[in-house]
């Protein structure tokens, strides 16, 4: 249509011109002739310009969306994680001392008792709305069943959590409630995460050795007591802060998912955390605490194994990964969906984060206290 349209208007010069040169005309009527195609002349090159841009516009559009469907095209079928099938799995290799021993009929599987006070040693987690509130409860019967003599404490703001019925729940699970106050956001957070800051609060908690903190969308699947040992002693262990590498849409990266991790309160780095996490220019602050802290602790943390922060994004991209790591999880993060709230999203591609999380969940369902929330508490659950 556009080749059409300059064949037309070149058409229309061609004769135009032979029709100024062979027709015997005036001097005026020659100028006004002269001016129409002077006219028509401009037209011509602006329209055939303005085609060229469109041209030069729509090839790299074309471009664009043709080197973006290459990659992901590549990125899906070639770079696949590099994991070995048969060493990933426990069931193949050992791949600790207990578990080894265990294989080579070296130690039974009874654990050792240590009597110890525990009350140093605490899980700690947030709640800032009512709408988690079945995701904590959830994690502190997780807790509970597998640690039934560390404290759990659940920070919250007076102002945001005032319902009763929370209050019960929280404490009938075994939740004993903290009032913090809210440790602002920084200019360019994102209003998912403005919260997320108070987490630094716990640095200052300093009548604790050793904090894991678990938010509420996670569940603990085994014992994970001994990840305090790793902090609780800093000037013997040398570490103060652990945490696993987070994972974005299935490929894990170089920084660590701020959902899970444990650390020594100490009143001098939370004084440190306090005057550097306002500076601008140090992070990005969309992601709010987590970006701060994996600048502020950059090389510095204990990198902890990725069962220990298991992200249901990774079954998205590499379901045979997480069905073989799965004997194996510590704790569990429902990043991308949380299941125990009733949004109405399909479960289509992340199955078997479902089948899991249910299968806790009715877990939880058959406890002794659950009767308790539903007498006491007047949930429905």
């Amino acid at each position: 249509m556009i080749n059409n349209q300059y064949n037309e208007e070149q058409t229309f010069l061609d004769h135009s011109n032979d029709h100024c040169v062979s027709s015997s005309m005036d001097n005026e009527t020659m100028s006004r002739c002269s001016k129409i195609q002077r006219n028509f002349k401009r037209f011509y090159f602006a329209t055939k310009l303005r085609s060229s841009w469109i041209r030069i516009l729509l090839y790299i559009c074309l471009f664009i969306i043709y080197s973006i469907l290459i990659i992901n095209i590549y990125d899906y079928f070639f770079i696949q994680l590099n994991f070995s099938p048969k060493l990933l799995s426990s069931s193949y290799a050992c791949h600790d001392t207990p578990s080894c021993a265990a294989k080579n009929g070296l130690l039974t599987n009874q654990k050792v008792t240590i009597n110890r006070n525990f009350s140093k040693n605490a899980f700690f987690s947030a709640l800032y709305t009512d709408n988690y509130l079945l995701g904590a409860l959830t994690l502190g019967y997780t807790i509970k069943k597998h640690h039934p003599n560390h404290p759990m404490y659940m920070i919250y703001f007076q102002d945001r959590l005032y319902n009763e019925k929370t209050f019960c729940a929280l404490g009938i699970i075994g939740w004993k409630l903290m009032n913090v106050k809210q440790i602002s956001s920084v200019p360019g957070t994102h209003k998912k995460y403005i919260d997320q800051f108070t987490k630094l609060i716990l640095w200052n908690m300093t009548q604790f050795d050793s904090i894991v903190y678990l938010d509420c969308d996670t569940v603990v699947l085994n014992d994970v007591s001994h990840l305090h040992e790793l902090v609780m002693e800093p000037w013997r262990t040398g570490f103060e802060f652990a945490a696993a590498t987070d994972d974005w849409r299935g490929i894990y990266i170089n920084k660590f998912n701020a959902g899970v991790f444990v650390l020594h309160p100490s009143q001098p780095v939370f004084n440190e955390l306090i005057r550097t996490y306002t500076i601008p220019g140090n992070y990005h602050p969309h992601y709010a605490e987590q970006e701060f802290l994996n600048q502020f602790f950059r090389l510095r943390y204990l990198q902890l194994p990725t069962t220990y922060n298991m992200n249901m994004a990774i079954y998205s991209r590499n379901q045979y990964l997480w069905e073989t790591l799965k004997p194996d999880f510590k704790i569990v993060h429902f990043t991308q969906r949380k299941p125990f709230l009733s949004n109405g999203k399909s479960t289509r591609g992340y199955e078997g984060v479902y089948e899991l999380y249910y299968e806790v969940y009715n877990d939880f369902l058959r406890n002794a206290n659950v009767s308790l929330l539903r007498t006491s508490c007047y949930m429905i659950l």
